[in-house]
């Protein structure tokens, strides 16, 4: 927002157009397009040439999946037992994800943070689910069991459609989703993050 503030300094029409573009393109590359509604409209406002908004209408119309209140991409894997775990059946509570794998230093490092978050909100109207999308399920079943992973885990068993269906360039990932089963934001903060604990404290129910 910052970068696009400073755009109204010039008057060159094309210099505008190409920083406004050039900004906002990589910022929904990075974190797609939740939340975004201020950016969209200075976009809207300030682009003009076709083939820019074409692609930015392209991109938005991706993305619109993963606004608040679209229904949840769903999902079944398998968790620790070989039980199969469905996005439905954990309708009723809210459902905090953690999509990540074993080799991920990042998502490794979100561990501990996330643990806390568990025992935070120990018994309470809120599931964690930690989906690994490692390929080897031998070498992730013996990483749960060795650091002791609570919540709820799964794994993918190779099947990427999910992170494509999310549009998930990088991990760790993390989304929340309403007792209903829709999107809340496609794109939560990290449990390391002091925001999260604000967001999930002031969720109505929980």
């Amino acid at each position: 927002m910052n970068v696009l503030k400073e755009t109204e300094k010039y008057r060159d029409k094309r210099l505008v157009e190409n920083l406004v573009v050039t900004s906002v393109m990589e910022y929904v590359r990075i974190y797609g397009m939740e939340n975004t509604e201020r950016m969209d409209r200075i976009f809207r406002k300030r682009v003009h040439r076709a083939d820019y908004v074409a692609e930015y209408q392209r991109v938005y119309d991706a993305n619109k999946v993963l606004f608040k209140g679209q229904p949840a991409v769903p999902f079944t894997f398998k968790d620790i037992t070989g039980k199969k775990v469905s996005l439905s059946d954990l309708k009723g509570k809210y459902v905090y994800i953690d999509v990540w794998a074993t080799w991920c230093g990042p998502c490794n490092a979100e561990i501990p943070h996330l643990k806390k978050l568990e025992e935070e909100f120990e018994g309470r109207n809120i599931y964690f689910v930690s989906i690994s999308c490692a390929d080897s399920r031998n070498a992730w079943e013996r990483f749960v069991q060795v650091k002791q992973l609570g919540g709820i885990q799964l794994h993918m068993g190779g099947d990427k459609s999910f992170m494509e269906a999310i549009r998930c360039k990088g991990i760790p990932r993390f989304m929340l989703i309403d007792q209903d089963g829709k999107f809340l934001n496609a794109n939560m903060p990290r449990p390391s993050d002091g925001k999260t604990l604000e967001i999930l404290n002031a969720l109505p129910g929980l």
